[in-house]
């Protein structure tokens, strides 16, 4: 059997040593990681538990404002049909009239829904971008 040096034997206590203080420490560090993790179950409890502030969970708005449907004396289509009664109007004057009125969405969608069932004519304009709409 080959003799060891003295610096491989004190390598090899050296090693044991640091083994010996690590299983040691072992124990502290299983303690601190135990009070760790309750002390983060504390706080999610108290972040999941605090008050919303009236707000209802769910997606999150990100400062913008929903939509809300309007509420009108006059339906849509009533309301182009009035807009048409005797004249004849642009796409244009029709999308004013709409957004003056404090309509959401656009006036086109009503458009075309009556001119498919054939209550308003639609004719080009001449020259022009938009239509002309007339009642039939």
């Amino acid at each position: 059997m080959p003799r060891r040096s003295n610096v491989q034997v004190l390598s090899v206590q050296q090693l044991q040593a640091e083994i010996a203080r690590r299983v040691a420490a072992l124990p502290r560090m299983i303690e601190q990681r135990d009070r760790l993790n309750a002390e983060i179950a504390a706080l999610q409890t108290l972040v999941n538990n605090a008050p919303t502030a009236g707000k209802k969970p769910g997606r999150k708005t990100a400062g913008r404002k929903r939509g809300r449907r309007g509420s009108y004396a006059q339906t849509a289509d009533q309301f182009v049909l009035a807009l048409l009664k005797g004249k004849s109007l642009t796409t244009a004057d029709l999308t004013a009239a709409w957004k003056k009125a404090g309509r959401g969405g656009k006036v086109d969608n009503v458009l075309t829904k009556l001119a498919k069932a054939g209550q308003v004519k639609r004719a080009k304009v001449s020259g022009g971008q938009g239509s002309n709409y007339s009642l039939a």
